[in-house]
């Protein structure tokens, strides 16, 4: 199992929600957006989690803020920390037992991977 940890630049919450679930969007073979696009397995809707801008619109939504609210603590050398936040819009974890590499696909991106479920 492997925790990955991502940020998207232009896509909002509701619509990285419909990315992880079949029933939403799906391509002609059948599979999620990060099936496809990344090469996940399928995600179930326990294993990720989204942070996004437009739920804190009173807050500075950055890095502080991120590691306030994350579900676990954000591992040392997250990458995290070097983003700039303002083009940011949603911050999200996911569960996988892939291997995918790190990279921008439409928007959103998966910044690292870290070994391990660090829900744990």
């Amino acid at each position: 199992m492997r925790t990955y940890i991502g940020y998207t630049k232009n896509v909002r919450k509701d619509e990285l929600l419909k990315l992880f679930d079949l029933d939403y969007e799906k391509d002609a073979d059948g599979y999620s957006f990060f099936e496809d696009k990344f090469g996940a397995d399928f995600v179930d809707s326990s294993s990720f989690g989204v942070l996004s801008k437009e739920d804190y619109p009173d807050e500075e939504f950055g890095f502080r803020l991120i590691e306030k609210l994350f579900p676990f603590q954000i591992p040392a050398n997250s990458k995290l920390s070097e983003l700039d936040y303002s083009e940011v819009e949603c911050v999200f974890v996911f569960l996988d037992e892939a291997t995918i590499s790190p990279r921008e696909v439409d928007g959103v991106v998966i910044l690292e991977g870290h070994e391990g479920d660090l829900y744990e």
